[in-house]
C-alpha cells in the first residue's frame, strides 16, 4: 500500500480529467438541490456507487432518476436510503428527508438509525516536482457522535513516492517546526478551553505527539502560499475541543528546508 510508483500517472490522468468531472459533479448537486428528493435507479452514476460498493439497489425497475414517494419506498423495502450530503442540506435535513421517505409502512422503522459518511480528495498543490492532495474522512456509524480524520499524499513526482520528513529539513529544521507548531496549538487551546487542566494529555504527552505528528508528512497538507499540519480529534486534546492544527507559510518553511526538497 505504501508503493505509490503507479501514483504518479495517476495523479496525472486526475488532473486532466478533474474540469470535466467538477462540471458533472456540479450539475449532479444542482439537480439533487432544486428538485424533489429522487430515487437513483439503474443506469445512474449513484447506482454505479452502491454496485462497486458491493450493494444491491433495491429499486432496479426502471431506469434514469425518479421521484422518491413513500409508496416507492414501501414497495422496494430498502435497508437503507443513501442520500448526498447537498440534498439534506438543499432539503432541509435528514429529518425532512425521513418524514417524506416515510422508511417503512408506519414510518418508524429507521429507529432513529442516522448513518453518515463523508470522504473527500482535494488537490492542493500540483507542480512539475510535488503534487500535495488532502483526504478528508467523516462517518457517524449511529454513535454518540461522529469520528473524522484527515490525511495527505504528498508525491515526489522525480522519485513517484510519498515525501518523507527527512527530504524536506534536517532534523534542527524539524524542531523549529515543531516548536512553531507547539506554540499555535498552545495559543489555540487557551482560546478554547482556558480553564482546562491537561485532560487527558499531560504536557509531555501532548508535546510528543506534536513532535510526532509535525514530522510525519502524511499530516501536512501543502500549497503554494501556506502548509497546514493537522491532528485527529482526541490527538492533543478532548474530542469536544474538536480538531487542531498549525500553519506555516511556505516560504518560511522553504527557508529551513534543504536544497533538494521538492516544496513549491
Amino acid at each position: 500500500k505504501d508503493d505509490t510508483t503507479r501514483l504518479v500517472p495517476a495523479v496525472r490522468r486526475e488532473l486532466a480529467e478533474a474540469e470535466g468531472r467538477r462540471a458533472r459533479h456540479l450539475a449532479e448537486a444542482n439537480l439533487s438541490a432544486s428538485e424533489a428528493l429522487l430515487n437513483s435507479v439503474v443506469n445512474t452514476a449513484a447506482d454505479g456507487i452502491i454496485r462497486l460498493a458491493g450493494g444491491v439497489n433495491a429499486v432496479d425497475g426502471y431506469s434514469g432518476y425518479r421521484p422518491l414517494t413513500p409508496e416507492s419506498v414501501i414497495a422496494s423495502r430498502p435497508d437503507f436510503v443513501l442520500v448526498t450530503r447537498q440534498t439534506v442540506d438543499a432539503l432541509g435535513g435528514v429529518d425532512a428527508i425521513l418524514k417524506q421517505a416515510k422508511l417503512g409502512p408506519h414510518g418508524e422503522d429507521s429507529h432513529d438509525m442516522i448513518y453518515a459518511m463523508e470522504d473527500t480528495l482535494s488537490l492542493t498543490y500540483a507542480g512539475p516536482a510535488l503534487i500535495s492532495a488532502r483526504h478528508d474522512l467523516y462517518i457517524n456509524e449511529g454513535g454518540a457522535h461522529g469520528n473524522y480524520g484527515t490525511g495527505n499524499f504528498n508525491v515526489d513526482m522525480t522519485t513517484g513516492k510519498q515525501l518523507s520528513i527527512s527530504g524536506v529539513v534536517d532534523a534542527a529544521g524539524a524542531t523549529t517546526l515543531t516548536q512553531w507548531c507547539k506554540t499555535q496549538i498552545d495559543a489555540e487551546r487557551a482560546k478554547r478551553v482556558p480553564d482546562a487542566d491537561d485532560v487527558p494529555y499531560d504536557a509531555k504527552t501532548r508535546d510528543a505527539t506534536i513532535a510526532e505528528t509535525v514530522r510525519d508528512l502524511r499530516s501536512w497538507s501543502i500549497g503554494a502560499d501556506e502548509i497546514t499540519v493537522s491532528f485527529d480529534p482526541y490527538a492533543v486534546g478532548a474530542y469536544a475541543e474538536g480538531a487542531y492544527a498549525c500553519s506555516f507559510p511556505t516560504k518560511d518553511v522553504k527557508a529551513l528546508a534543504l536544497k533538494a526538497a521538492p516544496l513549491p
